[in-house]
């Protein structure tokens, strides 16, 4: 259905090039209809490929603060936002860790793709990374917008979830089999007095552990 759904205007399109290929306002909605929906495709095949195996493959020593960069450069790009700000809190020592980068690049990406999408007025995210004496890697997220409910965060992490028209709901089903295969944890917190983020990534480092 999400395929489908991309061919549509691709396919419309096809039919009238040969009428209307020399109107600039077709080669605009053209050029613009094969950039958004080959986009759309790549997306939905690359999160059937990382579902399907593992995200270990290719695994090497990286820098989480500049993957959390990287991740929100990406995710503006994909939804063509240059206006989303992030805020963004690096309190660790190294936050180094042994990983495949792009995997860990692509779920914390399907993370602010969702921010991105919860409050597409005010698209401003605050992001703190910490680590402690253990060595363990905390990447903190909050949107704008008004949070997960309880019944949302019970099913999200779930394949093919979603609460919205579009998409097929395999971002975080993605995203917390990524942080797993890591050796980490994703969780999602509701707004109340207890919880000030809306997820919490948590995974190794390479730090050695204080002996303390």
């Amino acid at each position: 259905h999400e395929i489908r759904n991309s061919l549509v205007p691709l396919s419309t399109h096809a039919q009238l090039i040969d009428k209307k290929i020399d109107q600039p306002n077709f080669q605009a909605s053209l050029k613009n209809s094969i950039i958004k929906e080959t986009a759309r495709i790549k997306r939905f095949s690359e999160q059937m490929l990382y579902m399907a195996q593992s995200s270990l493959a290719g695994s090497n020593e990286l820098a989480l603060a500049q993957l959390v960069e990287d991740a929100f450069d990406r995710a503006r790009s994909q939804l063509g936002n240059s206006s989303a700000q992030l805020t963004f809190d690096n309190q660790s020592r190294s936050s180094q860790l042994k990983g495949n980068s792009e995997a860990l690049t692509y779920a914390i990406e399907e993370l602010f793709i969702n921010s991105m999408q919860a409050a597409p007025d005010k698209q401003e995210i605050k992001v703190v990374l910490t680590e402690d004496e253990e060595g363990i890697l905390r990447i903190k997220l909050r949107d704008s917008g008004s949070g997960l409910s309880s019944t949302v965060i019970e099913q999200a992490a779930e394949p093919f979830f979603t609460t919205r028209y579009t998409g097929v709901g395999l971002g975080l089903s993605v995203a917390n089999k990524i942080v797993s295969e890591h050796g980490g944890y994703l969780r999602l917190y509701p707004r109340d007095d207890k919880h000030e983020w809306d997820v919490e990534i948590e995974l190794p480092s390479l730090l050695i552990p204080s002996t303390r």
